[in-house]
């Protein structure tokens, strides 16, 4: 397994945090890299919905659908692969603060097979990747505009 962590601060309540990132349809807005997610589940969102990601890597279109495993409004998310080429496990974590709020997200990757080699090879991409996103979705929430 392979495990990244990114912590980022920002100035506004969990509820709008949570409200943004909840939503996996503003992902294409904060995240660096091109990907369009959608839910694939009806009705409110919550443990068991699902969602469907697509994006480009390598020249290939890469797509996976998850599950979500954890829904605490304004507290934690978390989101589980079931299809794609690498399962993996989100978790994120939002923690109140004085004058925002701590976002800690942590990804674990399970690849197996050839994926070993290419996700090692990868992760500290992967990671910089998180943390530009996130760095990214601090300064349009701050901004106000998300």
């Amino acid at each position: 397994m392979r495990s990244s962590e990114v912590t980022v601060f920002i100035r506004r309540s969990t509820a709008d945090v949570f409200a943004v990132l909840s939503n996996v349809e503003n992902t294409s807005k904060w995240y660096p890299k091109p990907v369009t997610e959608e839910w694939t589940s009806a009705g409110p969102i919550g443990v068991g919905s699902t969602r469907r990601s697509e994006a480009r890597a390598y020249g290939r279109r890469i797509q996976n659908d998850a599950d979500v495993t954890v829904y605490d409004r304004d507290e934690a998310l978390g989101l589980k692969s079931i299809s794609g080429a690498v399962p993996f496990d989100i978790h994120i974590r939002l923690t109140p603060t004085e004058d925002g709020t701590s976002i800690a997200w942590v990804t674990d990757l399970q690849p197996h097979g050839i994926y070993k080699a290419i996700v090692a090879l990868n992760m500290r991409a992967h990671t910089s990747a998180t943390r530009r996103g996130l760095l990214n979705l601090k300064d349009m929430m701050e901004s106000g505009e998300l």
